[in-house]
């Protein structure tokens, strides 16, 4: 929880800076700015991470973020958001976390949600990925 408030006030500080020189109002200095959060967040906490709560963090409205992502990368921030919760996932479940702790530590409320996002993205389910890990069985 310390180094979360720690990064957050360089966040805030970073930005009076950026906003004194009339630098934060770039586009691709709000995107790069809101992926970044989404990336560490995400990465280091285990609750949901919210775009409204990215945008706040950066004073923009979610609608104009998003539609910054758009214009820049072609798909919504939430694809990104996704993107970043889907390698958290996959990290933890190939340090043989069980999907129940996965399913916390990547935000989700409950592993129903969990299983559901894991296979619309990767065509597995959690349990078909964590196989898919293990070394062939030999052949007698």
């Amino acid at each position: 929880m310390y180094p979360k408030k720690i990064q957050e006030l360089l966040y805030l500080i970073k930005d009076k800076m950026l906003r004194a020189k009339g630098l934060l109002r770039h586009p691709d200095l709000i995107v790069r700015l809101a992926r970044e959060l989404i990336s560490s967040r995400i990465a280091e906490t285990d609750g949901p991470v919210l775009i409204i709560h990215i945008a706040e963090s950066l004073f923009v409205e979610s609608q104009y973020l998003n539609y910054l992502h758009k214009e820049r990368y072609g798909v919504p921030i939430t694809h990104y958001s996704n993107q970043e919760r889907l390698k958290k996932a996959k990290h933890c479940l190939g340090q043989k976390l069980s999907i129940k702790i996965t399913t916390s530590r990547c935000g989700f409320s409950d592993q129903s949600s969990f299983c559901h996002f894991f296979k619309r993205h990767t065509g597995l389910t959690p349990s078909e990925y964590i196989s898919s890990l293990l070394p062939p069985k030999a052949e007698d």
